[in-house]
């Protein structure tokens, strides 16, 4: 989609720790979303058909927008395939996303078919764009740089996290049905 911001408006929160945006787009849909250190993490207000955040949008499209690469530029699609699929490696390797592995080869693969949990996604989408935003557009201060990588290596604890919590309360879930079963309850 081309140019489909019009107007960014932000503000800091209560707690002045996040900024919001209102973003008026092409089609006059509204987007509003919480960002931190300026990666939009966008939540929809449909209007008009313009689906931004959603599990069915393109991994490549979603991180060469966080990038700031237009849709129409595909100079650059090899070199962020290429780091999305590290980025993605580096996931699946901390039990985030399918146990056999997933890689992108262009614009077909959606986030679904990463990851169905829908909790976790956000937190992917921008572990994802701070990997590739580190080796593709590096920051010329250092002090940023190291800001990346404490919220990547903070993501990709949490996102860790979360994998063991649903997955230990699948598990356990499933002993409780069975010793239930097994009792006669």
């Amino acid at each position: 989609m081309k140019n489909f911001a019009k107007t960014v408006i932000r503000k800091k929160n209560t707690k002045n720790e996040e900024k919001s945006a209102i973003v008026k787009t092409a089609n006059n849909a509204e987007c509003t979303g919480l960002s931190m250190m300026g990666m939009p993490s966008w939540t929809i207000a449909e209007k008009g058909g313009l689906l931004m955040g959603s599990m069915e949008d393109s991994i490549l499209i979603t991180i060469t927008r966080m990038l700031g690469i237009g849709d129409d530029s595909t100079p650059f699609d090899t070199d962020v395939i290429v780091l999305i699929n590290t980025a993605l490696m580096t996931l699946t390797q901390n039990a985030v996303g399918p146990k056999d592995g997933f890689s992108i080869t262009g614009t077909n693969e959606i986030w679904k078919d990463f990851l169905t949990n829908p909790v976790m996604l956000e937190g992917a989408k921008t572990f994802i764009y701070l990997k590739v935003k580190m080796l593709f557009d590096p920051p010329g201060n250092s002090f940023v740089m190291d800001a990346y990588k404490q919220q990547a290596e903070e993501l990709l604890h949490r996102l860790q996290m979360q994998a063991e919590s649903v997955e230990t309360f699948d598990f356990m879930d499933e002993n409780y049905l069975k010793s239930k079963r097994e009792v006669g309850d």
